[in-house]
């Protein structure tokens, strides 16, 4: 007897949980108070009720039905949402239509959170046309010869030469490397105009930093365009910025008749090349982006553990 009776307390106690909505109440509260600090906890609150409200709905169906039941139902459903992600992926021409924003590298354009339909076409982009032997010709490895003066953060790898620091008005690091225009650029096919930007803090104040005001490929030169379209691109894991990244693409590049993309996140003062990121060849760009559903993408991030703030979502570069 002492089965049926354990049974039906847990169904009973799923049952209230499920009936009180405490647990949505605790997810609403959660999330409103994260968006206000940004504090990790709160993150891991969210994350853990999101878990807690399915498994006490799985529960307490199956005490209700049985668990063949509640299975076939939740198979039907796994069923149902890989129907509808391969059914948008074939109608919009890309192998993932959903992506999230991790980083705040696309400020103010794109927010930390977002969650973006992706379509897999070609963006609209200034185009420049090279020949494959300049490409295939190009020293990647020169990265001496890309930088802006600028090494930030985590994508550091050791201390440039002859470095310059900049700190905010607390003393904070917030940059360093050789000084502008010091950088030696003869000879590449991709050169960067460099000069300085001033970066806003959340405290209010602002400082200076270096950063590419412009790039030049072959004979033309080329500035921010913010009608450019934003595409999402699968890092290499040689690249400095992991992951999938969402930037936006400052020139299609036709390389003997093949796209490669040049980019830079609106918040960053350098282009993806500058950090280490080489531009994404066609074949590993996932696809642009056609709209924006604001927060829904910290679902995802949450429960992926993305949980702390990264680095750069207290800055953004004005001008």
């Amino acid at each position: 007897m002492e089965e049926p009776r354990l049974k039906g307390f847990w169904t009973k106690t799923m049952d209230r949980v499920v009936e009180s909505k405490a647990l949505y109440a605790v997810m609403i509260i959660s999330f409103a108070l994260y968006l206000m600090t940004r504090s990790p906890p709160f993150a891991l609150l969210f994350a853990l009720s999101l878990i807690a409200e399915f498994l006490a709905e799985t529960v307490r169906g199956a005490g209700k039905h049985g668990w063949k039941h509640e299975l076939t139902e939740l198979a039907i459903a796994i069923i149902a949402a890989l129907a509808i992600w391969f059914g948008a992926s074939f109608l919009l021409g890309t192998s993932a239509p959903l992506d999230a924003v991790v980083s705040c590298s696309m400020l103010p354009n794109l927010e930390r959170g977002d969650m973006m339909v992706l379509q897999g076409a070609v963006p609209s982009a200034p185009e420049v046309t090279v020949s494959a032997a300049q490409w295939d010709s190009q020293d990647w490895g020169n990265e001496t010869g890309l930088w802006c003066g600028f090494c930030n953060g985590q994508l550091c790898i050791g201390k440039p030469v002859n470095a310059v620091e900049y700190r905010d008005a607390q003393g904070k690091l917030l940059s360093y490397g050789v000084l502008v225009n010091e950088t030696p650029q003869e000879g590449n096919l991709v050169k960067f105009g460099c000069g300085m930007c001033t970066v806003a803090l959340d405290s209010g104040s602002t400082v200076q930093t270096p950063c590419a005001k412009n790039v030049t490929i072959g004979n033309t030169t080329l500035s921010e365009n913010l009608s450019n379209e934003i595409i999402v691109y699968n890092a290499l894991p040689t690249d400095a910025m992991r992951g999938d990244i969402i930037h936006r693409v400052y020139a299609r590049i036709n390389a003997g008749g093949k796209y490669h993309y040049l980019t830079k996140g609106d918040n960053n003062p350098q282009f993806d090349l500058q950090y280490g990121n080489l531009p994404a060849p066609q074949e590993r760009t996932v696809g642009k982006t056609i709209f924006r559903i604001p927060y829904l993408g910290y679902v995802k991030l949450f429960l992926f553990g993305h949980i702390a703030t990264p680095q750069g979502c207290d800055t953004r570069i004005v001008h």
